[in-house]
């Protein structure tokens, strides 16, 4: 049985090269329609939406890659969609948070122009 987490790392690691079409992706947004905690970035927005869809996208998850009990979550979806970009991956996250479904997200990520 595949984990929700695996899952999700498995499908962001595909995306490494889809271009990000927003034009401005670090354009600030309004502080006061973000939810409580939410970081003003394009991950913070991304996970943001994820989490208000209730999408497992958005939850916390498990790295191995860092010290902890294992299956207890020690990465939010903040710090490894911040990761992913450092390395270079373009998570295309202006079309992802446009996404109206969790079952949409790939497809929006997808999107050459989701404007």
């Amino acid at each position: 049985m595949v984990k929700p987490a695996c899952a999700l790392l498995f499908a962001l690691t595909l995306l490494q090269g889809c271009p990000d079409p927003s034009g401005d992706p670090d354009a600030a947004v309004d502080a006061s329609v973000l939810p409580d905690g939410a970081v003003d970035s394009p991950c913070g927005r991304m996970c943001s939406h994820f989490r208000g869809l209730e999408c497992a996208e958005g939850e916390d998850f498990y790295d191995s890659d860092k010290p902890g009990p294992v299956d207890v979550p020690n990465t939010t979806c903040e710090e490894f969609c911040e990761t992913q970009m450092d390395l270079g991956v373009d998570l295309n996250t202006t079309c992802a948070t446009k996404a109206p479904t969790c079952e949409e997200i790939e497809a929006y990520r997808a999107m050459m122009d989701c404007k």
